[in-house]
């Protein structure tokens, strides 16, 4: 695992790869028409765990290499821990974005990153699509970053009401079925303006909305390490009988029966069950699918440890909590971790505080952390920024990670905001969870 393997995929070329384009329509008073350039997507098949390759991608210069690492394999006979993961939401590209991003690259014990909804904030614009993908790219071109819609991803189009095309396209999870979308007649003539108007059409990207998006990247599952991580849609239909429920039914009762191998789940979706921030509270997607729709009641069935959300601008973690009771034994802690740096800024207003709500904040940007310490116990830390001990990274610590990932490829980290120093990141809020298994 320590020496670096050697692959090179002529993109587009691969046995299991492709290209593909794609276009969205704006309001013709904002963004209007665009058409993407070629989106390719390489399958790699036969990779090892736990191991180190460098890759090229056509085009690339010569000498030029890129990295990346395998996850380990977890099985009766082996355990290595710790596994550690990241946690963003609602990231963005505005400078606290970039510091978020900063501070996840340098932590060199992250081996995966989860992404809860609210990625480019596009919103319409498409072409911020293109830039996010550079500015994320020091990160995202060598660890495993793995998303969830949210609502920022809805981008609806301007004569037809199709949703989510870009993120569908733009994003390759682990898809079971090829996506099925059924256009959302009540959104033809949406608008996002940016600087944000009042209108008196639709939003492009609605807080509260509900639809038809099923498989593709809209629902999936996958095992990292020892946690099986169940990703949902907070914006899709999820009432009984329908193809996101139906799946997650089967996948929980699937995920049952592998526990000693793989003991953590873990799900991730963009709108919070449990919020007392005044932002978002109640909206008919979350109360529908907590309530109605009884997931919260299969997550506590099926011993969900952690459930991870964003859409809130704040973050908060409750205590063990089901039905509104707190200390609940065998239920989920529940984490809005939607700070991670996006334009519109935090969510700092706040309802009074629940039984149930253990810890909130919402005047600080920053990112979770994950480590799954063993089979019992993890141990959750929200990382926000902390002037008072010595930068994370000094210039000339910051300027030689820059010119590492420039000599990778990436060449977002050859502006001089990623040379500047980087203020350390501490714990300000950090809890030991136990397995509810």
């Amino acid at each position: 695992a320590s020496e670096w393997t050697y692959v090179y995929y002529f993109v587009c070329k691969a046995f299991s790869g492709e290209c593909l384009r794609y276009s969205y329509e704006a309001s013709p008073g904002t963004f209007g028409n665009y058409t993407s350039g070629r989106i390719h997507r390489v399958r790699i098949r036969g990779l090892e765990p736990s191991s180190n390759y460098t890759y090229r991608i056509f085009g690339d210069p010569p000498g030029l290499q890129r990295r990346f690492s395998t996850l380990p394999v977890f099985s009766a006979s082996s355990r290595p821990y710790p596994f550690v993961f990241g946690v963003v939401g609602d990231l963005g590209q505005t400078a606290d974005s970039e510091e978020t991003v900063r501070h996840l690259d340098a932590d060199p014990s992250l081996q995966l990153l989860l992404h809860a909804g609210d990625m480019a904030y596009a919103d319409s614009d498409s072409r911020r699509w293109d830039t996010f993908a550079a500015k994320v790219e020091p990160l995202a071109s060598r660890l495993q970053w793995m998303v969830c819609p949210g609502n920022h991803e809805i981008e609806s189009n301007f004569f037809t009401g199709e949703s989510f095309v870009p993120y569908e396209a733009r994003y390759a999870m682990p898809a079971l079925k090829p996506a099925v979308m059924e256009p959302s007649m009540s959104q033809i003539g949406c608008e996002h303006p940016w600087p944000w108007r009042m209108h008196t059409s639709p939003e492009c990207s609605p807080s509260e909305f509900l639809s038809s998006y099923d498989w593709g990247n809209s629902f999936y599952a996958f095992t990292a390490g020892p946690a099986r991580i169940i990703s949902l849609n907070s914006y899709t239909n999820s009432g009984p009988g329908t193809a996101m429920q139906t799946w997650l039914r089967q996948e929980l009762e699937a995920t049952a029966s592998i526990r000693a191998e793989v003991p953590w789940l873990i799900v991730m979706m963009h709108c919070p069950f449990y919020t007392s921030n005044k932002a978002h509270s109640g909206e008919r997607q979350a109360v529908l699918m907590r309530d109605q729709h009884g997931f919260e009641k299969l997550f506590r069935d099926y011993n969900v440890s952690l459930v991870l959300t964003g859409h809130v601008h704040a973050y908060e973690r409750t205590a063990l909590v089901y039905m509104n009771v707190s200390d609940t034994a065998g239920a989920p802690t529940y984490i809005t971790i939607g700070d991670g740096g996006n334009r519109e800024g935090h969510s700092d207003r706040w309802l009074a505080r629940p039984e149930w709500a253990a810890f909130r904040n919402g005047t600080h940007f920053g990112h979770g952390r994950v480590e799954l310490a063993n089979d019992t116990h993890l141990l959750w830390q929200w990382m926000q920024n902390n002037g008072t001990v010595r930068p994370r990274l000094d210039v000339t610590e910051a300027t030689q990670v820059a010119e590492e990932h420039v000599q990778r490829g990436a060449l977002e980290a050859s502006r001089p905001s990623w040379r500047r120093p980087l203020a350390a990141r501490a714990p300000g809020d950090e809890v030991w969870i136990a397995n509810p298994l």
